[in-house]
């Protein structure tokens, strides 16, 4: 509606200025015709009244031209006749002021013309010479009042004026009229329909009769709405293979872990395996009492909770499954990690070290895509050390600036180092750890997506992770993650 009362006031306006325009034209155009016409309608008459009385001079005396003058007044409303003789003027008694000036051009047998528009309407003053017999000369003084131009200039103003009320009531109503149905109506369901697309609203197209410019940007909105709605679409199928091919690539890696920890899972077993088989043969050879047997199938069954245990816990990490974020301990996580791989570092003469921390330090993560980061992690820095060694882990909160970002204010950030002794990166393959399929291992060891898939587990939360590593003296992999609540505390190696 403010469009709408934009374009009335404007059409209000231009109206109003063009009356206006035409109506001083018109006054102006009639008044100069009425004044030529009275002044044309004065010099005739006075000139007729002059012919005469110069002819009433010569049959009869002044005080019959005076009662001729008379009679021509009582006949002509709106003019005035009147005799004067020269001298008077002279004497500029009872004549108009500034008339004694043009009396040298009535001796010389000239007329006179004067308006006066200081006193009421105004008047047109005709001035006519008449010789008469002996030395002094007559005037023949014509008045012809300009009331009926006023009149007429007044009458044309009033309707003017009328005209120019109807035309700006008749061109407001179009206006408004026109302004509802052909822009604010038009304009208020573009509105409508642009809130709905900036809430999310792709469907119900707006439809605009006519081919005007409003109709033209309908069509233009219900096209970029179908491109969106087709590029929504594209991109959530895209999304969906995104996440359907990283789901399978991070299964595919957990796999090849399971693979690699298959030999510490078989030498984790063995021994109870060994204790389980040994306890059956005693009791299978007889010679147990009943107190003997029933120990020795206690014994049995813990070993095989205890492989139970093993297999469950190598299984769950195998299985592929999506983990929602939740508020995950740390600490605890780590504990777990270590005591799934300590088979595997045992075998590798690698000792694994984590104290826990009295206090939880919690994280914002998915259970198990954190383990399985953790576990890549680990796996790298035993796998660093063929010749044995130990690696540390640390869990703590720091305050740090999030890389890439241009907000400069440092935030409490959750992080898990695991730092090795092994032989270390070369200077020219830290830039490259993330990458895919990129790896320093020999053939068959690894497949490089070990350390992309984590660092897309870490970045998907929030966080990212942090390499340094010198050739020769180890290397240091820090995650970092958004901290869950204020229940952190400050921990130690981060």
């Amino acid at each position: 509606m403010r469009l709408a009362a934009k374009m009335l006031l404007f059409v209000v306006l231009v109206i109003v200025a063009i009356l206006a325009a035409d109506t001083w034209y018109a006054v102006r155009r009639d008044g100069l015709i009425l004044e030529s016409d009275l002044e044309t309608d004065a010099r005739f008459f006075g000139a007729a009244i002059q012919r005469l009385v110069g002819h009433a001079w010569e049959v009869a005396d002044e005080n019959r031209v005076r009662e001729i003058l008379r009679d021509v007044n009582r006949s002509r409303p709106g003019m005035e006749v009147r005799w004067l003789w020269l001298d008077d003027l002279d004497s500029g008694s009872g004549f108009p002021q500034g008339l004694a000036d043009s009396v040298r051009t009535i001796r010389e047998g000239g007329d006179i013309a004067w308006v006066d528009r200081k006193h009421g309407a105004g008047a047109f003053y005709c001035y006519k010479p008449v010789p008469v017999d002996g030395d002094r000369l007559g005037v023949v003084e014509v008045v012809r009042s300009l009331e009926p131009v006023r009149s007429a200039l007044i009458k044309t103003i009033r309707r003017s004026v009328l005209v120019g009320v109807l035309i700006a009531a008749i061109g407001a109503a179009l206006a408004v009229i026109m302004g509802l149905f052909y822009v604010g109506r038009p304009l208020h369901a573009l509105a409508d329909k642009i809130r709905r697309v900036g809430d999310g609203d792709l469907g119900g197209p707006v439809v605009l009769r006519g081919h005007d410019e409003l109709s033209v940007l309908a069509e233009g909105v219900n096209r970029m709405c179908r491109d969106l709605a087709a590029e929504r679409e594209k991109t959530r199928r895209e999304t969906e293979s995104r996440i359907a091919a990283l789901d399978q690539l991070r299964h595919r890696d957990r796999l090849a872990t399971v693979g690699r920890l298959a030999a510490g899972v078989a030498h984790e077993l063995g021994t109870p395996l060994n204790v389980a088989a040994g306890r059956a043969a005693k009791i299978t050879r007889g010679g147990l009492d009943e107190k003997g047997a029933l120990k020795c199938a206690e014994i049995i069954a813990n070993q095989c909770r205890r492989m139970t245990e093993i297999i469950q816990q190598l299984l769950r990490f195998a299985r592929p499954q999506r983990s929602p974020a939740t508020s995950v301990d740390l600490a605890a996580t780590v504990q777990q990690v270590v005591g799934l791989l300590q088979p595997l570092a045992t075998k590798q003469s690698v000792s694994l070290c984590f104290t826990e921390k009295p206090d939880s330090v919690h994280a914002n993560v998915g259970q198990e895509p954190i383990q399985q980061v953790l576990i890549n992690l680990v796996m790298n820095a035993v796998q660093a050390m063929p010749d044995g060694g130990k690696v540390n882990l640390a869990v703590g909160v720091v305050s740090r600036t999030a890389p890439h970002t241009e907000d400069e204010a440092e935030s409490e950030y959750v992080c898990v180092e695991v730092r090795d002794d092994g032989s270390g990166i070369s200077p020219e393959d830290v830039d490259h750890v993330f990458e895919p399929f990129f790896t320093t291992k020999d053939i068959g060891e690894g497949t490089g997506l070990g350390l992309s898939i984590a660092y897309g587990i870490v970045r998907d939360a929030g966080g990212w992770i942090e390499v340094s590593s010198q050739p020769g003296k180890g290397s240091r992999f820090t995650v970092y993650l958004p901290q869950e609540g204020d229940d952190g505390t400050q921990g130690s190696g981060c």
